[in-house]
């Protein structure tokens, strides 16, 4: 099982969504701590960045994996149009 880490940016874009975004994004995410656990390839990252999204509204959380120090490191969160530009 990995460890949740936020990044501090990613800590305070988390802790200012809307309380319903987070519950979804929140119920994507705890999926994901299991280490076999299937996940999405953000592309142009040389395969090391993943995304969890949801489409009403459109918000995405980008993560990496470290799994010398088994964890699951969250690096941003927001809506899909500046998401990006973050990274």
């Amino acid at each position: 099982m990995l460890q949740l880490v936020f990044t501090k940016s990613a800590l305070k874009d988390w802790e200012v969504l809307d309380s319903e975004v987070r519950r979804r994004l929140s119920a994507k995410l705890f999926k994901l701590l299991d280490e076999e656990a299937v996940r999405s390839r953000l592309t142009g990252h040389n395969g090391q960045l993943f995304k969890i999204k949801i489409t009403s509204p459109q918000f995405r959380l980008v993560y990496r994996i470290d799994l010398g120090t088994k964890s699951l490191i969250i690096l941003a969160v927001g809506p899909r149009g500046s998401i990006y530009e973050d990274i």
